[in-house]
């Protein structure tokens, strides 16, 4: 039986539903293409500031669903590539679909980026891999598996911190 598509602003209030992002004061959201994420995000967390990272094109489309959400102020956007660097500061790092859009190896380079600054946790949305496979791939990235909150839909979210 196939998976159901799941639609991106369902995920992302589930996320938000079920990862407590309140003691976070910076969290930067990794290759986080529209915005979706980050914007439900800092809307259930009006303590935080975000940090939206993705390519120069994906910022441009991004901005102004920022402004519309009402959290542009709160929300800096930085262009550049994932696998040079990613930006400095966040106490969180979260990736969704991580996983799924890059092999192993490019996977482990993206996390060693975010596990090289050294913040409280390293968040991850996705669906392609067991726990004992994710424990697996952060340990290579030089993180540490937390554990795995299940949801009603086909993804999870994966809880890590620097070793």
């Amino acid at each position: 039986m196939p998976v159901p598509a799941i639609q991106d602003d369902q995920l992302n209030e589930k996320v938000v539903s079920l990862y407590d992002f309140s003691w976070f004061n910076k969290i930067v959201d990794v290759g986080g293409g529209d915005g979706g994420l980050i914007t439900s995000i800092l809307k259930a967390n009006p303590q935080a500031f975000g940090v939206l990272f993705d390519t120069e094109e994906a910022i441009n489309g991004a901005r102004p669903k920022l402004e519309v959400a009402g959290i542009a102020d709160r929300c800096a956007t930085i262009a550049g590539d994932f696998f040079q660097s990613v930006p400095a500061g966040g106490d969180a790092y979260i990736m969704k679909w991580i996983s799924h859009d890059w092999d192993d190896d490019h996977a482990i380079r993206i996390l060693k980026k975010c596990s090289a600054r050294n913040p409280k946790r390293v968040i991850i949305v996705a669906k392609e891999r067991t726990a004992n496979e994710f424990d697996e791939l952060l340990a290579a990235a030089d993180l540490r598996f937390l554990r795995v909150i299940p949801t009603d839909l086909p993804t999870s979210i994966i809880d890590a911190e620097p070793r």
